[in-house]
């Protein structure tokens, strides 16, 4: 059997699935968009505060080609840095929503861009996908462990 076939089988049965299209989304399915939305909204306000709430004390940031930053100071540290970049903005653009059956985790998949403006005053776009991994604290989702990678290398790199 395939690795990736075998993954699937062995969490199926933890997962709530994504309604198909034109399906209504269940309350938590509901809440996790919106909280990604409340988050893309506060990146592109540069509300680095309301976005940091959205966080779990214990979260993870994953980007590509560098270490993961762990803890709400280090991502604040970091976040605050991509907020001083000019005319950043980002969008994200959801897959999938999937539950545990225990219902204290749940994964977003989506598309996401990402846009700066470089020393040349050009506004460069990165696209790329993400899975972020939310955990319920309180009663409320919180963002846990964001992982994403561009779907190009970066200019100076090859594949």
């Amino acid at each position: 059997m395939h690795k990736v076939t075998a993954l699937f089988l062995a969490l199926a049965p933890l997962l709530v699935m994504s309604p198909a299209p034109g399906a209504e989304e269940t309350p938590d399915q509901a809440a996790i968009r919106a909280l990604d939305a409340e988050m893309v909204a506060a990146l592109n306000a540069r509300d680095l505060d309301h976005y940091m709430s959205c966080l779990a004390e214990d979260a993870t940031w994953m980007p590509p080609s560098g270490p993961a930053v762990a803890g709400k100071p280090a991502i604040r540290d970091l976040v605050s840095e991509l907020l001083e970049i000019p005319d950043f903005t980002v969008a994200h653009h959801p897959i999938a929503i999937e539950v545990a059956r225990s219902g204290d985790l749940a994964f977003l998949s989506y598309a996401y861009e990402f846009t700066v403006t470089d020393s040349a005053g050009t506004a460069v776009t990165e696209t790329g996908k993400d899975i972020s991994i939310f955990r319920k604290v309180d009663g409320a989702w919180k963002l846990f462990i964001d992982i994403w990678n561009a779907d190009s290398p970066p200019a100076n790199e090859s594949r």
